[in-house]
């Protein structure tokens, strides 16, 4: 590799690292904004030291302060970190949404193959012609590569003004509702998609239902829905990311910053 070329990776690396550092500190303050208070107190201590060394270098420097403090710390890093680092994601926006769709495209390869595999160990497969048979395999490999995708798609921010794809939009939403809701809000999620949907029949409304199962489904349907809106299928069954579409669809600083964990993974597996 030619020595400029090793020094432009070398500093694409260092970017990407420093961004992933930044975006695990947004997850982390997340999971510190529900733990804080209530019954899961007690878990903030391991949250808090991590927050801690990602930004003093310490894991100790947060653990005795109030919350508030805590708060304004957080938040004054993550302005400062914005207004450091949106001069060079701009500046590098192309290489590392590249990195990230290859790294996404190597996967759903890798996926398509192992659930291929897996699937024509099924012996009855094996007494069906060559062209049913790989019909039969595509339509269960095709919703399980999407649903696999989607929860990576939801760590991305959909740009406020985006309106090209309908669609997208809206399912994008909808699933963003229900990214964090726990098991005790399934019950009350389900009962209300259901009720919400015109779809849904009298007898159903009105009697008892496993409202949880219900969200599950949507849940998973709305998945599928998502990724699919974002992956192009060839003629030859081959899934690749739509990198034009996800970049108008998702162009903001977030977005970069949780692209860049598998943007630098991707660079990492080609050492």
């Amino acid at each position: 590799m030619p020595e400029n070329q090793q020094q432009n990776q070398e500093n694409l690396e260092d970017i990407l690292n420093r961004l992933s550092k930044v975006y695990e500190t947004y997850k982390l303050s997340d999971i510190y904004d529900k733990i804080s208070t209530g019954r899961l107190k007690e878990r903030v201590s391991p949250v808090i030291r991590q927050i801690g060394a990602n930004i003093q270098n310490d894991p100790n420097f947060y653990l005795n302060r109030t919350e508030a403090a805590n708060q304004y710390a957080i938040d004054w890093y993550k302005d400062n970190q914005r207004r450091e680092l949106t001069p060079e994601i701009e500046k590098n926006k192309k290489q590392i949404l590249d990195n990230y769709v290859n790294f996404l495209n190597n996967e759903i390869s890798k996926s398509q193959k192992e659930i291929t595999k897996e699937l024509e160990k099924n012996p009855n497969l094996a007494k069906i012609e060559a062209k049913e048979r790989n019909k039969i395999i595509d339509k269960e490999v095709e919703p399980r590569i999407y649903a696999g995708l989607a929860p990576i798609f939801l760590e991305l921010k959909l740009n406020k003004d985006y309106n090209k794809d309908p669609i997208l939009k809206g399912t994008y939403e909808q699933l963003s509702k229900f990214k964090d809701v726990d098991e005790s809000q399934i019950q009350k999620y389900g009962l209300e998609m259901a009720m919400s949907n015109p779809n849904t029949d009298d007898n159903t409304r009105n009697v008892y239902y496993d409202w949880s199962s219900y969200f599950n489904r949507q849940k998973q349907v709305l998945s599928q829905q998502l990724s699919q809106r974002l992956i192009k299928k060839d003629k030859n069954g081959n899934y690749t990311i739509d990198k034009e579409k996800l970049s108008e669809a998702f162009n903001d600083y977030e977005s970069y910053l949780a692209m860049s964990p598998l943007a630098s993974n991707y660079l990492e597996e080609r050492r």
